[in-house]
């Protein structure tokens, strides 16, 4: 029962070139001959054959080396043993499955698919696993407060939600078709994660945006991609960029067109595009829109609605929690608008708690303290920094008092004393999982 095998099949990573590695000891399960899903042309069949009788359950990594980026292999200081054990596939042993999406953790779902479509299952199976394990995917994701974005985890949310509403449309699905099946993966999960079912109605509303806001643009960019007869990464950033598409929905689109585009080589043209955003960026916050200013006066109050977005950024966080992140920011000469992450709309007396944290900081008069670092150094600090891929290695830290830490290119004010009083003038949606604020200093 104990099979040796080379490196090929038996060692594990580095998952990059380089890092961590080492041997395996891969447990499988023999199913059987009657769960072989092909004939084996193997005459001693057992594991790492493709014919599907036999299943890996669970790897032991020894990681004991580290191979670096010349390829050399070179003993770790800190070994240890990786365990991973496949739950769904010991569901799909026990109950005798030839998958997981056949056991009681997909059967319904794929059910509810099947009577929402008129079409079965076993027509176009990709397409139902595909809806079923997305759905539940984005369900645990917004309950642990992610929302879609371009960054991170919320990228993965956004990528997978958004080729979920592609997908619902080979199904020929009606609007709304993801209700139902919310309604059974929360009541599947409910017992385990009572907080899945707690925020049904947020996921809903979470994934109601994002199909919104990707309904729209998907027939366009879907006719622009029927155009392409060759294609570049230029073409497909062109695609990411206009209209929202995920790469990977991308190229899934492009092959049955029979062409490719590299990822390597579209990530190269994105961080091109990072580049002239980032002058862009340094260029207007190292002045916030300062050239524009007519006099000494507006520079001052430029910059200090600039100074301002600092003080409500970490007052929403106070109030609303710390899942809010900044989304975006604006200032003019009459008016600071701040983009954030946040599933509903404020209520009125979290919109007053902000306004009146916000107040009293701009009464103590706070020190506003300027410190050039690395942008590691300054997130170990804990400095607010969420625009990642757009900051130098070198950053400055503007501090608060002991209210507001965050990476920005200023410029800011000195105090918090002379701002006058902040009010929020407007709170309303500025796409899936955002809200915007609009205030202003009088």
């Amino acid at each position: 029962r104990i099979i040796k095998f080379g490196m090929e099949d038996n060692f594990w990573g580095p998952t990059a070139h380089s890092g961590p590695c080492g041997p395996c000891s891969e447990i499988y399960y023999d199913r059987g001959k009657d769960f072989a899903l092909k004939k084996c042309s193997i005459k001693e069949c057992g594991p790492n054959c493709d014919c599907g009788r036999f299943v890996e359950i669970w790897n032991l990594v020894f990681m004991e080396y580290n191979k670096d980026e010349d390829g050399n292999y070179g003993l770790l200081a800190q070994k240890n043993i990786d365990t991973g054990i496949g739950f769904e596939r010991l569901v799909a042993i026990l109950q005798k499955k030839h998958s997981a999406y056949d056991t009681e953790l997909f059967s319904s779902l794929i059910e509810e698919l099947e009577k929402k479509s008129g079409k079965q299952y076993s027509s176009d199976k990709k397409t139902f696993r595909i809806l079923a394990d997305h759905i539940r995917s984005a369900c645990f994701l917004i309950t642990d407060g992610i929302l879609p974005g371009n960054l991170d985890r919320g990228y993965v949310l956004r990528r997978i939600i958004r080729r979920s509403i592609r997908y619902a449309q080979f199904l020929n699905l009606n609007k709304d078709w993801y209700l139902d099946l919310l309604k059974i993966t929360t009541g599947l999960y409910s017992e385990a994660y009572p907080e899945i079912k707690a925020k049904e109605a947020d996921i809903a509303a979470v994934i109601q945006k994002e199909e919104e806001k990707f309904g729209q643009a998907l027939a366009k960019g879907l006719d622009e991609l029927a155009k392409l007869k060759t294609v570049t990464p230029k073409d497909a950033f062109y695609i990411y960029q206009t209209f929202g598409f995920p790469i990977e929905m991308i190229q899934e689109e492009l092959e049955k067109k029979g062409l490719v585009v590299s990822k390597d080589e579209f990530e190269k043209e994105f961080k091109k595009h990072q580049d002239i955003s980032r002058a862009g960026v340094e260029k207007k916050f190292g002045g916030v829109g300062i050239k524009n200013a007519n006099s000494d006066e507006e520079t001052m109050k430029l910059i200090n609605l600039h100074t301002a977005t600092h003080l409500l950024h970490s007052a929403l966080r106070q109030v609303l929690g710390k899942d809010v992140q900044q989304m975006g920011s604006d200032i003019n000469i009459d008016r600071l608008r701040f983009d954030f992450s946040y599933g509903q709309k404020m209520t009125e007396e979290e919109k007053k708690e902000v306004t009146d944290l916000v107040n009293e900081k701009i009464t103590e008069d706070l020190p506003v303290k300027k410190e050039k670092t690395t942008y590691e150094e300054a997130v170990r600090s804990g400095a607010l920094a969420f625009f990642k891929e757009k900051y130098p290695k070198e950053v400055t830290v503007y501090s608060i008092g002991a209210f507001s830490q965050e990476i920005c290119a200023g410029p800011h004010a000195k105090q918090t004393g002379g701002f006058g009083c902040f009010r929020i003038i407007k709170e309303r949606s500025s796409g899936a999982g955002i809200r915007r604020i609009k205030a202003i200093l009088e």
